[in-house]
């Protein structure tokens, strides 16, 4: 059907954005796959954005963590 956005699995973007990471042009994927270049620039941009979300929560759970490790060492030292 023309004009129907064919629907690409999770593992196929990831392969593509592997590909695009290790230095192949999002344009010369488009001339071997399906995808066109700004499909591509566009999962690469979302995938970076998810990492970098997921970056900060876990910056955010090591932060927490420290401060918890923080207060029971100035308790237990505190109490010497």
């Amino acid at each position: 059907m023309p004009g129907k956005t064919p629907k690409y699995s999770e593992t196929y973007k990831l392969a593509v954005i592997i590909l695009a990471s290790k230095g192949e042009d999002p344009h010369d994927l488009a001339k071997c796959i399906k995808p066109t270049a700004g499909t591509i620039r566009n999962w690469i941009s979302k995938n970076t954005l998810t990492g970098k979300s997921r970056d900060n929560e876990n910056l955010d759970r090591v932060k927490r963590e420290r401060n918890s490790l923080a207060e029971i060492l100035s308790s237990v030292l505190g109490d010497r």
